[in-house]
């Protein structure tokens, strides 16, 4: 395996990259999903995920109905691309999710820089402004995600574990 693939198992690869992958690097921290630029040897750049393994491919379809949402209301948002057999995502051999997206070139500007913290809470906004007219309930859902009282009983249980 190259230096170039050796971020993606080669089904994924050769679900989306069928002439080979030219380049490939790491985007961002990635402490959730494992995103990877990848500039193929033939076509177009794209960003490549690897999911964490607390999602499953229902994902994708809740994806295509908010960014379709968003994109109609003027929002540049990547669109899935398709593996060779048509499907939103592609499994590897350990039964891990990937999903490719189409890339899209952006300012690469410091999150937190204090002048940019003010147009963020307006893109911010006029985010949830957009999806507040979305009428849709995810097939996806986190258990627990917005539990609070889960995790309190849950953290009351384990303290006494808990190394001071």
């Amino acid at each position: 395996m190259s230096e170039a693939t050796s971020f993606l198992p080669p089904e994924v690869e050769h679900a989306y990259f069928d002439d080979g992958v030219d380049q490939a690097r790491r985007l961002g921290a990635g402490i959730i999903n494992t995103t990877v630029l990848i500039v193929p040897v033939d076509g177009e750049p794209a960003v490549v995920q690897q999911l964490s393994p607390i999602f499953n491919e229902t994902l994708m379809g809740d994806y295509a109905v908010v960014s379709d949402h968003l994109r109609a209301d003027g929002w540049t948002i990547p669109r899935l691309l398709p593996a060779a057999d048509g499907s939103d995502y592609k499994k590897d051999e350990q039964g891990k999710v990937w999903r490719a997206f189409e890339f899209i070139e952006s300012d690469e500007d410091v999150v937190g820089e204090a002048e940019k913290l003010t147009e963020y809470g307006s893109i911010l906004g006029k985010l949830h402004t957009s999806l507040r007219t979305l009428d849709y309930e995810p097939v996806f859902a986190l258990p627990h995600f917005h539990d609070t009282q889960y995790y309190a009983t849950h953290l009351s249980e384990v303290s006494a574990d808990i190394p001071s």
